[in-house]
C-alpha cells in the first residue's frame, strides 16, 4: 500500500488530508496562529481550511468541531508543547 492510498482520520467523512491535519491540531487545543506556525501556512489559510472543514462536518463553532473530531477518532495523544491535557494537570 502506498502512502497515497493510506486513509487519514476524517477521510471517510469527506475531510481532506489538510482539513484533518488542522482538525487534529484544533482537538489538541491549538489556536489558528499556533496551527499556522506548525503547518507553515498563513493564519488566513488556516482560517480558510477551518471554515471549509466546519462546512464539511456540519458544525459552526470550534467547540462543536472538537466534539465532532473526538466522536470521529481524533484523539489528544500528545498535547503540543505548551499545552496540557486535563489529566496532566492533576
Amino acid at each position: 500500500m502506498t502512502s497515497r492510498a493510506a486513509a487519514w482520520a476524517g477521510q471517510h467523512e469527506g475531510l481532506s488530508a489538510r482539513e484533518s491535519e488542522v482538525l487534529g491540531l484544533i482537538v489538541c487545543g491549538l489556536s489558528n496562529r499556533e496551527i499556522a506556525s506548525r503547518t507553515e501556512l498563513s493564519v488566513v489559510s488556516v482560517r480558510t481550511v477551518v471554515l471549509s472543514a466546519y462546512e464539511r462536518m456540519g458544525v459552526t463553532s470550534r467547540s462543536q468541531a472538537v466534539r465532532w473530531g473526538l466522536e470521529h477518532g481524533f484523539r489528544i495523544a500528545n498535547a503540543p508543547s505548551g499545552h496540557t491535557t486535563e489529566d496532566e494537570t492533576r
